[in-house]
């Protein structure tokens, strides 16, 4: 009947700020009750995540943003308890994986791209129906050449030079 107490979410905004509201879906919740979503700060579109009931306090999933910078799209993994983003916080629009509840720091999972080079495609394109791999669009070794790429989420696998993402041609 609307008479329980409201519970606001989001963390502070700042003057021309708040959740995101356009048509990219500005968040997702998990069956396990998080919510992740995209706050925007000044210029930039920031990875906020906090729990559904307003018990803990939202906290920044993605590293610092320099201004202009924004993360895009984002997506629970299989077992939600990870999210993978697409941002350009570091140059190119790339993939990043973090702990949905923050605990971790984001790494980079797509790769070193070719200058210019870019993650294309929707959030809906990056995790398949296996729990252990993001399949991405990106021309990465070819600027303007769009290619299919696999690459895992496992954490144990250290840095990405180690294990490359695979074409799929």
């Amino acid at each position: 009947d609307g008479s329980a107490p409201r519970v606001k979410l989001n963390g502070p905004v700042v003057a021309w700020g708040g959740v995101q509201d356009s048509t990219v879906i500005p968040f997702r919740i998990s069956s396990a009750g998080r919510v992740v979503y995209l706050q925007r700060n000044g210029g930039s579109l920031e990875l906020w995540s906090t729990t559904l009931d307003g018990s803990s306090t939202p906290v920044p999933l993605n590293l610092p943003l320099p201004p202009d910078r924004s993360v895009f799209h984002f997506q629970f993994t299989v077992d939600e308890t990870e999210v993978v983003y697409a941002s350009n916080q570091l140059d190119g629009v790339e993939l990043f994986l973090v702990q949905a509840d923050g605990s971790s720091l984001p790494r980079r999972i797509s790769g070193p791209m070719v200058q210019n080079g870019s993650v294309q495609g929707s959030p809906s394109s990056y995790i398949g129906s296996r729990s252990d791999l993001a399949l991405y669009l990106a021309d990465q070794d070819t600027h303007g050449i769009t290619e299919l790429y696999a690459t895992r989420l496992d954490w144990t696998l250290g840095p990405r030079p180690s294990n490359p993402p695979t074409v799929l041609r």
